[in-house]
């Protein structure tokens, strides 16, 4: 079973730019090949919906001993590993903070190759955070696994949906949209159907930075997206 890790980075004055570039063609790469981590989502918060300057990266890895063994290396192995040193300290110049939490698939979550073969991709991506009552996470993720097809025709299409680890009150999922316009029509026309189990949603959205796997195909990948 994969396990996704998503980083929430802030960054300091002006340097998100160079800092999303910097993981997508620095760090998501030598991450892969030496750790085999394999970047799923990068870009950039939109700033009316949440916190500015910030970006967040989504990494898929294999299950929780592949999880186990890039996060005993993160931290036991960084002063042997001369790229990490550099890529940390060059990081560091941009980075103010950084959070992170742990993402358990459901059953019926697609995998990164999965979202590639269905031609799942957009510009602009909503990331949904729902508060379900404790120990009842089957059931909310059977509720919204039904709710997908009319979800799919509204333009939003599932990236993942989650438990977050650690937590026994926490779902996440992430959705793509073609665009901005696309989801903003969503949002003025939500539907209020209610998830099993869950007392309380909340949602934020966000830019792709051009070029990475969700990105779509069609789309330039040179263009800036702030």
């Amino acid at each position: 079973m994969a396990i996704v890790l998503q980083e929430i980075v802030s960054i300091d004055r002006g340097g998100k730019e160079a800092y999303l570039e910097g993981v997508r063609t620095r760090w998501a790469p030598y991450a892969e090949a030496s750790r085999g981590m394999r970047l799923v989502w990068l870009g950039s918060t939109i700033g009316s919906t949440a916190a500015w300057p910030e970006a967040i990266v989504l990494w898929e890895l294999r299950d929780w001993a592949h999880y186990a063994d890039v996060c005993g290396r993160m931290y036991s192995e960084s002063s042997d590993d001369a790229e990490l040193v550099s890529w940390w300290r060059d990081a560091a110049k941009l980075r103010l903070r950084s959070r992170s939490q742990t993402l358990v698939p459901a059953p019926f979550s697609p995998t990164l190759d999965r979202c590639v073969e269905r031609g799942i991709s957009g510009t602009a991506f909503a990331f949904s955070t729902y508060r379900i009552t404790p120990g009842r996470f089957g059931e909310f993720s059977s509720s919204l696994e039904r709710l997908l097809p009319a979800e799919e025709a509204r333009g939003r299409r599932l990236v993942g949906a989650y438990e977050v680890a650690f937590t026994n009150h926490l779902a996440y999922a992430v959705w793509a949209h073609e665009g901005i316009a696309e989801l903003a029509v969503y949002e003025r026309e939500r539907n209020a159907a209610r998830l099993a189990a869950c007392e309380s949603w909340s949602e934020h959205w966000g830019f792709a930075t051009p070029g990475t796997p969700l990105w779509p195909k069609q789309r330039p990948g040179g263009a800036k997206v702030w």
